[in-house]
């Protein structure tokens, strides 16, 4: 029996002790990390087909600190080049502010005690007139941070993206980040959207992302 009881209470303890090294107060999160940047430090690269043609997507940090890309097609020739200052909230397409805009005012709270807030975008975004769908998902894409284009041609569609493109140049990308309630697991929820020039909106679409 007092080995029983031996046994409850070490049990006890140590789950007590796991419990306290996994959850983590929103105090003891770093909300100005620069994990959003973390695809472009590590100069991540994606190679996708769209219509039948193969992009490549170098991303990376400028000299600057911005996030960068560039859009190089089946030959290796850059067709555009993407920069989005997040000190100025102003999206850059060959050297060309197509974009300005301003933090999220209207912060959507999850009611879900595993994720806390993070950060939030909402912004206007332009490019220039008959951009290719592999420009408008990589603008969309750079706005947003954490994600690649990869995943904004998997949620929004090559279809409805070629729609878009033959619009007016332009929409408005939304999207609110969560960080996992946890010191032992660096994992963010995006929740984000697209709106097109005629006011329809796309999503919302959720991408976990692991870092």
């Amino acid at each position: 029996m007092k080995h029983a009881k031996k046994m409850i209470a070490f049990i006890l303890v140590i789950t007590i002790t796991l419990i306290q090294g996994i959850s983590a107060n929103a105090s003891n999160i770093n909300l100005n990390d620069d994990s959003a940047n973390l695809l472009y430090k590590n100069h991540h690269s994606e190679e996708i087909l769209i219509d039948g043609k193969t992009y490549i997507y170098n991303l990376y940090l400028t000299d600057e600190g911005n996030r960068g890309m560039d859009i190089l097609d089946e030959s290796g020739q850059i067709i555009a080049q993407l920069e989005y200052d997040e000190d100025n909230y102003t999206t850059l397409v060959d050297g060309h502010v197509w974009s300005v805009g301003t933090p999220d005012k209207n912060v959507n709270v999850l009611a879900d005690a595993n994720w806390i807030y993070f950060s939030s975008v909402d912004h206007t975004i332009t490019w220039p007139e008959a951009a290719a769908v592999a420009v408008i998902a990589g603008a969309i894409a750079i706005g947003i941070g954490f994600i690649g284009p990869q995943a904004v041609i998997g949620a929004i569609g090559f279809g409805a993206l070629s729609v878009i493109a033959g619009m007016s140049p332009g929409g408005r990308v939304n999207a609110t980040i969560y960080k996992f309630n946890s010191s032992l697991i660096n994992q963010y929820k995006v929740i984000w959207m697209f709106c097109d020039p005629l006011g329809v909106w796309y999503g919302p679409y959720t991408n976990i992302v692991n870092q």
